[in-house]
């Protein structure tokens, strides 16, 4: 199928969930042992071959960008998330000031674990 039929079309849901698997795997990959670390047992872990892999990310830099882009987006959402939650307790609307907190530390506790849980 020429490029052209696949241009606006929504990806497959198996296209998704493969590229959503590689890049958690990648993370974990390079959180572990490095940017260095072998491609071939990321597709592994992902439960994809590795032309799969390939298909996806031609390169270890199109991965390694691929990764940093997703784990900036998590973090920009936390932190529209923390600002939010800053507002509604500082103006008095929404959340009461407690259950604020209490948000803004499950917010901030959650974010902890990732980095526990990645190491």
């Amino acid at each position: 199928m020429s490029d052209k039929g696949q241009q606006g079309r929504k990806p497959r849901a198996d296209v998704q969930r493969n590229r959503a698997a590689l890049l958690e795997a990648a993370q974990r990959h390079f959180l572990k042992e490095g940017v260095g670390s072998s491609l071939e047992a990321v597709a592994k872990e992902a439960g994809v071959g590795p032309a799969t892999l390939y298909r996806h990310f031609p390169t270890r830099e199109a991965l390694l960008a691929a990764v940093l882009q997703t784990r900036s987006k998590e973090l920009v959402a936390r932190r529209a998330e923390i600002a939010r939650l800053r507002v509604a307790w500082i103006s008095g609307t929404g959340a009461t000031g407690e259950e604020s907190l209490g948000r803004l530390r499950a917010l901030i506790e959650s974010g902890y674990r990732e980095q526990d849980d990645e190491e």
